[in-house]
């Protein structure tokens, strides 16, 4: 504990701030509590090393995610899993070792490496508390003993996430939801894994990978100890995923209660067709021009020559004809979607997969408006969806108006939100462009029409850069997270226009 009441941790993010020029009084703001009053004093002192001088200043990227989770609310800030507070009591040390101790939730492991042996190692942990509460493994702390050795080799931790997911997919499923970080601990640089608790469980191991991933295996993590499950937990874990499945097929019921039969048709994804061949389904002018179309009867088959037969007339729909989706929306159809302004056939599964996405930032408004889902209907549709802790708070709180994309500006990009908001069109060349342009579009407060086309235009140009990208895993949560902002400034847009209008 620092003097006055502040963390370490607190004046680790006081000193970042001071490196990038934040005003006292905002700086202020983020540390001043209501059992704890702090005066411009505390921060001169900081400033001047009289206390707190042996602590280093916080990476940008740790300042970041703190600045983006309080914007949600102070505590959300004090509660993100991998945030500084709870890393700071997470990795507390006391003669060379962490204070806590390997338990259901927390795994120590001396090093990290992709190759076979030692990864399998982190897939089966990751595994385990993905089976249960999920939890922490923290790579670079000696196993049993807690002390501190720090990774030899930081740089393969810290490679491109489509590596991680590479490999996770090629052994479990599902694949655990994770954050990683890299912090340091006694000068010693260690990576911290966040694994989120499965939603739909069990994660199975796909095949025999190392010598720790078994083909066909589920592991559980008890105490101290990542292993194959045992029955007792296996069977609490089959109960719930039936619990999950009849909520599924009570909330596909209430839909179908809701609407006439005439208006609903059944389509069989197994077989590929419709239940009712009697109904029609409409096909956009584009789709048909590269269908190779054939009359039923006259059908030769070409080996690698695919073809639709359709058995009745087929008719071009008016434009535009937006995209048929049913049943599950990707990220990137979603984000596609968004990004370039095209109309969807079922806006109601595009915002049912924002709020079941496990990424953090999807936007989620628009659906809902073009749905016509009132905010109260939305709330109800995220209680009963049986989502996971952390996605139910989400969800909830970007419908509250408690949590919210926006993140307001450092001195670094204040200037390229300037130039966004007098309609400039900013350059995206690079990673760095990418990530700066973004988190100027967050930093956006209010926008006039003319504004948000701008905002949106960078937007779709954002995405083409990041989906094609090499490393385009981190840069694709950097556009997720400015889609949203959009989104809520599309929302405020169209508000006020519909009040202008009334």
């Amino acid at each position: 504990m620092a003097q006055r009441g502040l963390q370490d941790w607190e004046i680790a993010l006081i000193k970042r701030m001071m490196v990038e020029e934040y005003a006292r009084d905002r700086m202020h703001a983020y540390f001043n509590r209501p059992e704890r009053t702090l005066t411009p004093a505390a921060f001169s002192e900081i400033k001047l090393g009289r206390f707190g001088s042996h602590i280093q200043p916080a990476s940008a990227e740790e300042l970041a995610r703190f600045v983006e989770t309080f914007s949600k609310s102070p505590a959300a800030a004090e509660s993100d899993p991998i945030g500084m507070a709870t890393l700071a009591k997470l990795l507390a040390t006391e003669a060379g070792a962490l204070k806590v101790s390997e338990d259901d939730q927390i795994e120590f492991k001396a090093s990290f490496s992709f190759i076979d042996n030692t990864f399998s190692k982190i897939a089966r942990a990751m595994a385990a508390l993905a089976n249960h509460r999920g939890g922490y493994i923290l790579c670079g702390i000696e196993d049993g003993s807690g002390r501190v050795r720090g990774l030899p080799a930081r740089e393969q931790f810290e490679c491109d996430l489509a590596r991680w997911a590479q490999v996770l997919k090629g052994c479990l499923m599902p694949v655990p939801v994770f954050e990683r970080m890299i912090t340091e601990v006694e000068g010693k640089a260690i990576g911290v894994i966040y694994v989120e608790p499965a939603e739909n469980k069990p994660v199975i191991a796909t095949k025999t990978f190392g010598d720790k991933i078994k083909d066909g295996a589920v592991y559980f993590r008890y105490p101290g100890q990542s292993t194959p499950i045992g029955y007792g937990e296996m069977v609490t874990l089959l109960a719930e995923r039936d619990r999950r499945a009849q909520r599924g097929l009570l909330n596909h019921l209430n839909i179908y209660a809701e609407r006439s039969p005439d208006d609903l048709a059944l389509i069989d994804l197994k077989e590929g067709r419709l239940v009712d061949p009697t109904k029609p389904i409409a096909l956009s002018t584009d789709m048909i021009s590269r269908l190779n179309l054939i009359k039923q009867g006259e059908f030769v088959e070409k080996d690698g020559a695919p073809a639709l037969r359709l058995i009745g007339d087929a008719t071009a729909a008016a434009e535009p004809a937006p995209e048929i989706v049913r049943g599950f929306v990707t990220d990137q159809a979603l984000m596609k979607n968004f990004a370039k302004r095209r109309p969807v056939a079922e806006p109601g599964q595009y915002f049912l997969a924002a709020i079941n996405s496990s990424s953090e930032w999807l936007p989620m408004l628009r659906w809902m408006r073009e749905a016509g889902i009132s905010k109260e209907q939305a709330i109800a549709l995220v209680e009963n969806e049986g989502l996971t802790p952390t996605k139910r708070s989400r969800a909830l709180g970007r419908l509250n108006g408690e949590r919210s994309a926006y993140a307001a500006e450092t001195p670094s990009v204040r200037l390229l939100r300037d130039r966004l908001l007098a309609l400039e069109t900013l350059p995206i060349t690079s990673a760095t462009d990418l990530r700066r342009v973004m988190l100027a579009i967050r930093a956006v407060e209010t926008v006039t029409p003319e504004q948000l086309d701008v905002l949106w235009a960078t937007l779709e140009r954002a995405f083409d850069f990041a989906w094609t990208a090499s490393n385009g895993g981190d840069l694709q949560s950097y556009v997720k997270a400015a889609a949203a902002r959009v989104d809520e400034l599309q929302a405020i847009v169209v508000t006020s226009e519909a009040l202008n209008a009334a």
